[in-house]
């Protein structure tokens, strides 16, 4: 009686695993044998887990699983997987008993991962087994990381190696940023899967390096250094950095603690992003964290650049930015001009807050021209589109060919939108910046055939006219500047003479 029993509640938990349902429903689940006498009901959460284990193993080799009878670590699989259930149940009666204590904790995706050496060498070893067990099967990976997000599993704090001492060291630890950070001291070539970042010295200062792979690689490389200008770069899809450099520029000290520990949190939090992260990350409490949603203690990514955009706000000299700032401004500007989920008027107000202080950027420029024409301000948004062209040219920036394929994509496919349109109009500045005067009119004459396949520009003759005046501001700023040009080069031959 008590074997059948067992083996119901074993299919009840496998159905209640596919729900999402908590550990504790589990673990009530293997323990409701209330009519066995008192001796067996103490452990017959774990004996009933582990003979239902075995049973189920006996099974599926007897139907032919031969992957079973693989060995792992001096071990066929079969045992570890009769280990890992029993090891399982442990875990969950005991979190069921902590949870108890503890009032209030009802979300099951904010588990810590466990401190004890014990259980999180076995999760570990859990997380090996089943990589191991999919590639043996042929089960893909990244479907198997789908389902994991959905599930109840523990989940690591941030965690950032120091491999700095000293003043940097005290700012990024003590600053309101390193809240909820696990700071663990190391060697620069340290090499530790559960690290978020690593912070590392550089020369002059500081730079902290992610977890990037080859097969899941960062978006950007350096929030620190300037990018090769492009569409993508000028409104990238994902922000994630692959590291941060600050250094020290002209005896100009690397930042203030909250910006510096703020910018480290950033790097480290987007680290775990979805795309960054593997099975293996996961299973070893690397959980994904959304870009408006949090995961557990940890915040959402658009919230953790919306802090750091408010601690920009607190500065109003660009004389007295420092490179941390200077990072900071970068990455918001950035985060501003391509994120969803934030008001029209606050976007606006942040980007020209960052805009004041890193105006002699292009990039910066051409993203408040995106914003300022998303928020309805038609003439402010071409005058900082014409100040951007003008620093394209002055600093000779090397902008990528493809502009013009990317602006004919945006036309065709992309969806409208307030943003849609000002990314464009920002656009035709990054097609002209490339291009002579003399060529302007050919290519506003090729962007009005690709507006006829346009969908989201159908019956919308107010955008269209407006990216119409874009061309048409930068030919007359181009041609203003030349005849100032010609009349002070004719005015200096004169007095010559």
């Amino acid at each position: 009686m008590l074997g059948l029993r067992a083996l119901l509640a074993l299919v009840d938990v496998m159905a209640m695993s596919h729900e999402s349902r908590t550990f504790s429903q589990v673990s009530d689940s293997l323990s409701d044998l209330s009519n066995t006498p008192a001796l067996l009901r103490v452990r017959a959460g774990t004996a009933v887990t582990v003979l239902a284990a075995c049973a189920c193993v006996a099974t599926a080799r007897y139907l032919g699983a031969e992957w079973l009878t693989q060995t792992s670590l001096g071990l066929p699989m079969g045992v570890w997987v009769v280990a890992l259930a029993g090891a399982w149940n442990g875990a969950a009666r005991s979190l069921r008993e902590r949870r108890r204590r503890a009032a209030g904790r009802v979300d099951h995706r904010g588990w810590t991962w466990p401190r004890s050496s014990l259980f999180s060498g076995v999760l570990r070893l859990g997380a090996g087994v089943v990589e191991r067990a999919c590639g043996i099967l042929g089960i893909d990976a990244q479907g198997v990381a789908s389902w994991h997000d959905s599930i109840a599993w523990p989940e690591r704090p941030l965690r950032v190696g120091l491999a700095v001492e000293g003043e940097p060291a005290n700012l990024i630890m003590h600053g309101p940023g390193a809240a909820g950070i696990e700071f663990v001291h190391c060697d620069a070539d340290t090499r530790d899967e559960s690290f978020d970042g690593v912070v590392m010295p550089a020369e002059g200062g500081v730079c902290v390096r992610t977890g990037a792979t080859d097969a899941r690689d960062a978006a950007w490389f350096d929030w620190g250094a300037e990018r090769p200008l492009s569409y993508l770069s000028l409104f990238p899809v994902r922000i994630d950095p692959e590291q941060v450099t600050i250094t020290d520029r002209s005896g100009v000290p690397m930042g203030s603690s909250a910006m510096l520990s703020q910018i480290v949190r950033a790097a480290a939090l987007f680290s775990r992003s979805a795309s960054r992260l593997s099975l293996h990350d996961r299973l070893n409490g690397r959980r994904p964290v959304g870009e408006s949603r949090g995961r557990g203690a940890l915040e959402s990514l658009d919230g953790c650049m919306e802090r750091m955009a408010e601690q920009i706000q607190t500065h109003t000299n660009p004389s007295e930015l420092s490179p941390a700032d200077r990072v900071a401004c970068r990455a918001v500007s950035a985060w501003l001009a391509t994120t969803g989920p934030i008001d029209q008027v606050k976007r606006l107000s942040l980007m020209e807050c960052v805009a004041k202080l890193i105006g002699d950027e292009p990039e910066t420029m051409l993203r408040l021209a995106a914003v300022r024409l998303a928020s309805m301000e038609d003439e402010s948004g071409i005058e900082a589109i014409v100040a951007g062209d003008r620093l394209l040219r002055e600093r000779e920036t090397h902008i990528s060919s493809e502009q013009a394929s990317m602006l004919s994509c945006e036309l065709e496919h992309g969806p409208y939108s307030p943003m849609t349109l000002g990314r464009v109009a920002a656009g035709i500045c990054l097609l002209c910046a490339s291009s002579p005067t003399e060529r302007l009119a050919y290519l506003r004459d090729d962007l009005l055939e690709d507006m006829r396949y346009s969908g989201w520009l159908v019956g919308r003759d107010t955008e269209r006219a407006l990216l119409i005046d874009v061309f048409r501001a930068i030919e007359r700023s181009r041609r203003s500047e030349a005849s100032r040009a010609s009349g002070v080069a004719g005015s200096l031959g004169a007095r010559a003479a």
